[in-house]
């Protein structure tokens, strides 16, 4: 993708405007198995870029469309199995291939806009299978408790349940993007819904095919052409099942956990997750209104509109609408907000942040002007090195190449990007990253994300004393 593609996508996403033409632009573009192989080993700790660089090496979503068609040739083939090649067990592959389609075509177009890219495409199957497991395990626990009957209120026990597992997840790791924030909330969603429709499509085909086996042995008698009778209408009536959910999944359990997992991680912000973050009214309003689409989802109203393919109500087009307009609604705030962090490591300019260089950064930065500053390594795997530093920069310092400009490999109390050293107005700032052991000035711990001035000669600890840095007047 040309940066100039990147650059109005951004400069859109900035100005509020960014469309879905925006976002699925690149869908039918040829991209080369280089494009490919970029976005699936993005999200590790070797290969997320620093903030500075979020936009220069992101590519629109494509990704989820080639799994999407790749998922309606294998439907299509087996469908071909069963009708032309009398293969029965194809019926069986359709029945568990088909809830996995919509739910997994949306969570990947998600994965693929989180523009940091900061969790990969491993993190993201943990999320799904253990958020999935998690939060069914949970909604069987709440649901003790709960005394409304019918579907319609479901979400009164299914949503918290699923905000419980993205709360554990947040707990892990801090981020600070909203993006990640709603890409939590789908993967978390989309193990709920994947899981709960498998059960359904199971518990259906069970008790289709046992009406069908007494039915066949009312009718003839004879227990082979009984067991015949059992395993269609079984077939049928799973598939039925599956095919339904799956049309209707748009509006489903992933959209829903990732407009509050988008909410929860705006409320609280750089800091560390707490429940107090959860009674913030900008978290509750998303939260509530999930509760209140699914809801709407589940009731199953009744406008009087067609039936599309005998299958599909009017409605629940009505309410997928809905369901894109919130998508939209979260995803050009989060957009932007990357933009905004990323213009700050740029000068404030998009162009600059969209064609920056992807390349690691050299340690060594410019020369100062006389009566300008050096970094010298005191403790750590740079004894001694010297790194000056110019007025107007700043410079990261992590343990991780290509997540931090000084990179201190081997410093295990050292955080992925840790801490970063500015100079500005003939002065010397420090600023904490959110660091997991903390930056001290010889021994006083810095607050997070407060910029706090260093005396020449001053020692700036990361972590602990094996690795440090003297602040030094040149």
């Amino acid at each position: 993708m040309s940066s100039n593609n990147n650059r109005a996508f951004f400069k859109n996403a900035e100005k509020g405007q960014m469309g879905l033409g925006d976002i699925f632009s690149d869908v039918a573009k040829k991209h080369s198995s280089r494009e490919t192989a970029k976005v699936f080993i993005s999200g590790t700790e070797l290969t997320t870029p620093s903030e500075s660089q979020m936009l220069s090496g992101w590519q629109k979503p494509f990704l989820f469309a080639r799994f999407f068609v790749g998922a309606l040739v294998f439907l299509l083939l087996t469908w071909v199995m069963s009708e032309f090649l009398d293969y029965y067990g194809a019926y069986y592959l359709m029945m568990v291939a088909i809830p996995f389609v919509v739910p997994t075509t949306l969570l990947l177009l998600v994965w693929e806009m989180n523009i940091p890219r900061n969790i990969s495409l491993y993190e993201v199957l943990k999320i799904v299978l253990l958020g999935g497991v998690i939060s069914l395990i949970a909604t069987l626990v709440f649901s003790k408790f709960d005394q409304s009957e019918g579907a319609t209120w479901a979400g009164l026990v299914e949503e918290p349940a699923k905000l419980l597992v993205i709360y554990l997840v947040l707990r892990k790791k801090n981020y600070k993007f909203s993006l990640n924030g709603l890409l939590i909330g789908v993967a978390v969603g989309t193990g709920f819904a994947i899981m709960e429709s498998l059960v359904y499509v199971m518990n259906f085909f069970f008790m289709g095919a046992a009406e069908g086996l007494i039915a066949g042995l009312v009718q003839t008698g004879d227990i082979g052409t009984a067991v015949d009778v059992g395993l269609l209408y079984g077939v049928d009536t799973g598939l039925g099942v599956a095919i339904s959910r799956a049309l209707t999944a748009l509006s489903g359990h992933g959209i829903f956990a990732g407009l509050y997992g988008y909410a929860l991680v705006k409320a609280k912000g750089a800091q560390e997750i707490q429940v107090g973050h959860l009674l913030k009214p900008e978290f509750l309003l998303y939260f509530a209104g999930s509760i209140l689409l699914h809801a709407l989802h589940n009731y199953g109203i009744d406008l009087g509109l067609p039936v599309l393919f005998d299958v599909l109500p009017c409605e629940y087009v009505i309410i997928a609408a809905i369901a894109i307009v919130l998508l939209m609604s979260v995803l050009r705030p989060a957009v932007d907000q990357v933009v905004q962090v990323a213009k700050g490591h740029n000068e404030g300019r998009v162009t600059m942040a969209v064609q920056r260089e992807e390349a690691v950064p050299q340690p060594v930065a410019p020369a100062a002007p006389a009566g300008g500053f050096q970094l010298v390594c005191v403790a750590g795997p740079s004894v001694g090195q010297c790194y000056k530093l110019r007025e107007g920069q700043s410079v990261t310092l992590g343990r991780v190449a290509g997540r931090s400009d000084i990179a201190l490999p081997g410093c295990e109390n050292v955080s992925s990007t840790h801490c970063k050293v500015s100079v500005s107005g003939g002065r010397v700032t420090v600023t904490d990253l959110g660091s997991t052991n903390g930056t001290y000035l010889d021994s006083q711990r810095l607050v997070p994300q407060q910029p706090t001035p260093v005396a020449s000669g001053v020692q700036i600890i990361l972590g602990n004393k094996t690795c440090a840095f003297k602040v030094q007047r040149i």
